[in-house]
């Protein structure tokens, strides 16, 4: 049987860019031009990592979710400086207008684009198509859903809401 091995070979860093999963480890560019491995060791260093930013997206997946399920960060329950009981209609409207530009807010948005740029790293790693490197990907998220994603479950978080 023929197998054809679809893949080019880029000029400008000497690399191997295959377009199927493979388990050539030798010259695979990973995420930046000089994060290429060369030997065993880089190799097996780089599955490490690989494996940690796993996991890493797993806790702080949970971490940034947390934060939206936490009671104390309610804009209902939340007082707002010198705020009584008795709560009107336009403190109620200032109170949600502050929240929006609250210190925990920014820190919600920096949390978001950490989130993102971590997954998306890991998405273009997956798409080395290194089989080693996807199964490391895939051994982390699992660890750190194993080990983070409890509290998800227990909080009722709809796994929809996670996809990102």
């Amino acid at each position: 049987m023929l197998v054809l091995k679809l893949n080019v070979i880029n000029h400008l860093s000497g690399t191997t860019m295959y377009s199927f999963f493979h388990w050539d480890f030798l010259g695979q560019a990973i995420l930046f031009k000089g994060w290429v491995t060369n030997n065993v060791g880089i190799y097996v260093l780089t599955l490490f990592v690989m494996f940690g930013m796993a996991v890493f997206s797993e806790f702080f997946t949970s971490y940034r979710h947390s934060l939206n399920y936490n009671a104390t960060d309610n804009p209902e329950t939340t007082p707002l400086i010198n705020d009584t009981e008795e709560v009107s209609k336009k403190t109620s409207d200032l109170r949600k207008n502050w929240n929006k530009f609250s210190a925990t807010h920014y820190w919600k948005t920096f949390c978001h684009i950490v989130q993102y740029v971590v997954n998306y790293f890991i998405m273009l790693v997956v798409m080395t198509f290194n089989a080693g490197l996807a199964l490391a990907i895939l051994g982390g998220i699992a660890t750190g859903y194993f080990i983070f994603g409890k509290k998800r479950v227990a909080d009722n978080i709809a796994e929809e809401e996670l996809c990102h």
